[in-house]
């Protein structure tokens, strides 16, 4: 287990890594790093999931300008259905649009809205060609990643409730991000995306 926080002109890294091991899947960690320093518009976070040592699945979150994030994810072959993925989200006001592709099917965009820092996007991901976006892996495997992902979230939460009161807004909502994010798992990456997005609305307010 190992939660950090780091400031370094002006930047501040926030690193958090954690794994668990079950019986018929192995060893599995889960690590999450951001990268912030909001004058010079930095905003980046990174998901990284190993399994017995080798890459399982990355999310990446990127800040593109003060409205426009990126969001990537590779999924290795234990995870059915999608193997890369690349979303935009549009952000203006409580309202964020969504649009993207899925190994390169465009999908139908779709809205997340935010209420006091809470968002809500939509139960699937829709093609524009039909069908929906369907995930699945063994149950052993989702049975390790709750695990794995319930313990991250642990951990963070400990660790937002030892931050003084004064001057922690941002570094309690990147935070925060890394716990929504470890509690989405891989699986559902419309909750990944909103977490994303309840982020950065989070820290727009500090």
């Amino acid at each position: 287990m190992t939660v950090q926080l780091k400031r370094v002109n002006g930047t501040s890294v926030f690193f958090a890594n954690t794994s668990v091991s079950t019986k018929g899947v192995g060893t599995l960690n889960e690590a999450f790093l951001s990268i912030t320093n909001l004058d010079r518009g930095v905003l980046s976070n990174l998901i990284d999931f190993r399994l017995n040592g080798h890459k399982l699945a990355t999310i990446r979150t990127r800040a593109v300008g003060s409205k426009t994030t990126i969001v990537t994810l590779f999924f290795g072959k234990e995870i059915r259905g999608l193997t890369t993925a690349r979303f935009r989200i549009t952000t203006n006001g409580n309202t964020s649009n969504v649009s993207g592709f899925v190994d390169g099917k465009q999908i139908v965009p779709f809205t997340i809205r935010c209420n006091n820092g809470k968002c809500k996007g939509p139960d699937s991901i829709k093609f524009k060609n039909g069908g929906t976006l369907t995930i699945t892996v063994s149950p052993q495997l989702e049975r390790a990643l709750r695990l794995v992902s319930n313990k991250l979230t642990k951990e963070v939460q400990a660790f937002l409730d030892k931050l003084p009161p004064q001057g922690a807004c941002q570094i309690a909502c990147i935070a925060a991000g890394a716990a929504c994010s470890a509690a989405c798992s891989v699986i559902f990456p419309p909750c990944v995306i909103a977490c994303a997005v309840a982020q950065a609305a989070c820290i727009a307010l500090c």
